[in-house]
């Protein structure tokens, strides 16, 4: 989501207050989101979550305002439509409560300042017990019947309105939105590669969990979630990279025509691609330098113990046999190189083609310590297209491109007008022109401030790509923004 909120958030006050709001809203979430952990292990008489009631309530009742709104939009929370930025420490707070509002298809809380510590309990015993998607109208149903009116649930529908005079419109709602299905993807590929690591055999079906609200956003809106393949930097890069190849392949797979069975299958093959790096000691995996002869050999097993390890997997179905066979091509190629090679240099499966493609793509891109630099988007895009093309599938080239775009994610361009614009996500109706951001008006100056995004104009020409090191802006940074 786009940081084109104004400070006036930090400013806001309660009346009669001398704490801001942003800091009342930031005890009310931590309040919350500690009830409802706590009240799932302890009673409602214990003294700590007692304690954690009482501080909920005066938080609310210090904001001087009849009622207090606490609204989830994206990575946010809004309270009485001042958008709260968590610091640090906060960040699992924020992100842990804003997936008990998701799992309940829930847009948010409104508190009266009337609310007590009774009612309060038992909303919240209510709001633990429906953990669902249609939770919402369990609880506007429940409290009614009781004749509860000072704590109700907010749907989804209502956010955005309550939200959008913020100076938030549809576009940052949309990256938001795609900003945190990815998160929750990078944390839930992170929770299967551990527990494959540890039982030695992945959860498919827990592969299926992940990857379904991949397919269903790629369905509706292909190109903010695309475009977050662009980042590296990410402090689970690992998982990151699986979860990017899976996004890309299962866009790939949409553009060449896969049924929607068809996209979950690559999607969960693509996310186990590389299950067999489980087996290489990380000493390995992070050398900073070239690797030897022999760590080279470890390296190239990988293909062949992914294999093993998802054959593993109980039952035999389509499924497992689809990421059996991606696990174990993923490093060949077409024209028959590549590893581990076959004797009777049998053809590359269709999901093995896509994936080997996208993976080869992230894998560019990614930062590297023996590299000064990652390859940007396009120069990997560039090198795919040019004297690596032979050993790519061309259909799967085709629709990498028509993915990712002609100007993918973080490329930095120069037009004829002069301008200096940065691609920060593909445009699914037409490749050439990306959804872009204007940065300066010359290369070495920091990024104009709240720039809004817009599709590249067809009548704008683009005269240049220029190298990251030619502007000084951190495009990572403007990426995340």
């Amino acid at each position: 989501m786009r940081e084109r909120e104004d400070k006036r958030g930090d400013e806001h006050t309660a009346e009669g207050d001398n704490l801001p709001i942003c800091t009342l809203g930031g005890v009310l979430i931590s309040r919350l989101n500690g009830l409802l952990r706590g009240m799932r292990l302890y009673g409602a008489s214990n003294r700590a979550l007692l304690a954690q009631q009482q501080e909920l309530l005066d938080a609310v009742k210090a904001m001087q305002a009849d009622e207090v709104s606490l609204l989830g939009m994206g990575e946010y929370f809004y309270v009485n439509g001042v958008r709260l930025r968590p610091d640090a420490s906060s960040v699992p707070v924020f992100r842990a409560l804003l997936a008990e509002f998701e799992v309940r298809r829930m847009g948010g809380l409104r508190f009266s300042a009337h609310l007590g510590m009774a009612e309060l309990e038992s909303f919240l015993r209510v709001l633990l017990r429906e953990r669902h998607e249609n939770a919402t109208a369990v609880l506007k149903a429940e409290t009614a019947s009781a004749g509860a009116s000072h704590i109700c649930a907010i749907q989804p529908r209502d956010v955005r309105a309550q939200t959008s005079t913020e100076g938030e419109g549809p576009e940052d709602h949309d990256r938001g939105q795609a900003r945190m299905l990815f998160s929750r993807a990078v944390r839930g590929a992170r929770i299967l590669y551990q527990r494959t690591r540890r039982t030695g055999k992945p959860a498919l079906q827990q592969a299926r969990r992940v990857v379904q609200p991949i397919v269903d956003r790629l369905l509706r809106n292909a190109d903010s979630l695309v475009g977050l393949t662009a980042l590296k930097r990410h402090d689970e890069y690992t998982y990151a990279h699986c979860v990017n190849v899976s996004i890309l392949s299962i866009r790939m797979g949409q553009l060449l025509g896969l049924s929607r069975p068809e996209l979950a299958g690559i999607g969960v093959a693509a996310l186990l691609h590389d299950t067999g790096k489980l087996m290489v000691p990380t000493e390995v995996l992070g050398k900073p330098g070239p690797l030897d002869a022999e760590e080279w050999a470890v390296i190239r097993r990988h293909p062949m113990e992914g294999l093993r390890i998802i054959s593993r997997t109980p039952g035999l179905s389509e499924l497992m046999l689809s990421a059996m066979r991606v696990a174990f091509e993923h490093h060949r190629n077409v024209n028959q190189t590549g590893y581990p090679q076959v004797r009777d240099g049998r053809a590359m499966g269709t999901f093995s083609r896509i994936v080997a493609v996208a993976d080869v793509f992230d894998a560019l891109t990614a930062h590297r310590t023996y590299r000064e630099r990652p390859l940007t988007a396009h120069e990997a895009l560039r090198l795919l297209l040019g004297r690596e093309c032979e050993q790519f599938d061309r259909a799967a080239l085709w629709a990498l491109v028509n993915a990712v775009g002609l100007y993918p994610a973080g490329t930095l361009l120069r037009t004829a007008s002069g301008r200096v614009l940065l691609s920060v996500s593909p445009n699914a109706r037409d490749p050439r022109r990306p959804v872009c951001r204007e940065l300066a008006t010359a290369p070495r100056d920091e990024a104009a401030p709240n720039a809004p995004d817009f599709i590249l104009d067809a009548h704008e020409r683009v005269a240049h790509v220029l190298p990251p090191e030619d502007v000084d802006v951190d495009v990572e940074g403007q990426l995340a923004a």
